[in-house]
């Protein structure tokens, strides 16, 4: 039961996300980013996420976070970690890309914690307490 609830919770995170991203300038790409994720969680939710699917976008949002790791390596180390929740400029770059990161890095969690967690039935769990 806790596993329906917190897919729920990040059905609507995720939706929101999505939705938020539809005013950037690369919305589209964003909007696929996170609207994969909606998919996936909605899949889990309604226990018919096929397992190649999992393992695909564990694969594929893998290669996402190594993409985006030098923005994450630019942000704390050349920058010294700054207020990534300031405004950007055109000299505020890393600000973007370390976001970029750390919405990639949600995205992947999500899609270990599907893995993980996917596996045990409800009625495993209850056995269990």
């Amino acid at each position: 039961m806790w596993k329906k609830i917190v897919d729920g919770v990040l059905l609507l995170v995720f939706l929101a996300f999505a939705v938020l991203q539809l005013n950037d300038p690369d919305s589209v790409y964003w909007v696929a980013v996170y609207g994969f994720i909606v998919v996936i969680v909605l899949l889990a939710l309604l226990e018919k996420l096929p397992q190649v699917v999992l393992k695909g976008a564990l694969i594929v949002y893998f290669l996402l976070l190594i993409y985006y790791s030098p923005a994450l390596y630019s942000w704390v180390f050349k920058h010294h970690a700054a207020n990534i929740a300031k405004s950007m400029s055109t000299d505020t770059m890393y600000i973007e890309e370390a976001r970029e990161f750390f919405g990639v890095l949600l995205c992947f969690m999500t899609i270990v914690f599907e893995y993980y967690f996917g596996k045990i039935p409800d009625k495993v769990e209850q056995k269990n307490r």
